[in-house]
């Protein structure tokens, strides 16, 4: 019983050094810079959402300018894209999805880059339809800095 005790006591010893060293190694390449890809699913399904009730292109203007998810230069993109839409001269895509039709029903995550923060969705319902988004550490704060069209170089685009 007493060797019992102390093998146990070992390995629990051992187990836990183990698992400081782990955490040593990973805060010294990293320090407190993981990024949430939670970001990415609250941004695109809430523009989803948004999309879903038909608004007006001022609508998401100032939804995009109101997010608290998106970098400044995003919304600075995204202000500039869509300013120039009006309802004479509509946008052929929604410049956020890239596309002119969305999965109405949101996005999952299938694949997050760590090192690039590049996030890739697929629609509910339309596994097809994949889009990219960006994310960033803004302060301590992730962040999208790029989404659909914005900021997502040609070759990283999905649709």
């Amino acid at each position: 019983m007493k060797n019992t005790i102390i093998v146990l006591s070992l390995m629990i010893m051992i187990s836990c050094a183990n698992q400081t060293d782990k955490k040593s190694i990973n805060s010294a390449v990293k320090p407190d810079t993981k990024i949430d890809t939670g970001i990415a699913v609250n941004f695109i399904n809430g523009y989803v959402d948004l999309n879903n009730k038909q608004i007006a292109i001022n609508d998401r203007l100032t939804w995009i300018n109101n997010n608290k998810f998106g970098t400044d230069n995003f919304k600075k993109i995204v202000k500039k894209i869509l300013g120039k839409a009006s309802k004479d001269e509509p946008l052929e895509a929604d410049p956020v999805f890239n596309a002119q039709d969305y999965p109405d029903k949101g996005f999952e995550i299938v694949n997050f880059d760590e090192n690039s923060g590049y996030v890739i969705l697929r629609g509910i319902g339309w596994h097809d339809f994949k889009l990219v988004i960006k994310l960033v550490q803004v302060d301590g704060r992730t962040l999208v800095d790029g989404c659909g069209m914005i900021n997502i170089p040609i070759d990283k685009r999905m649709n």
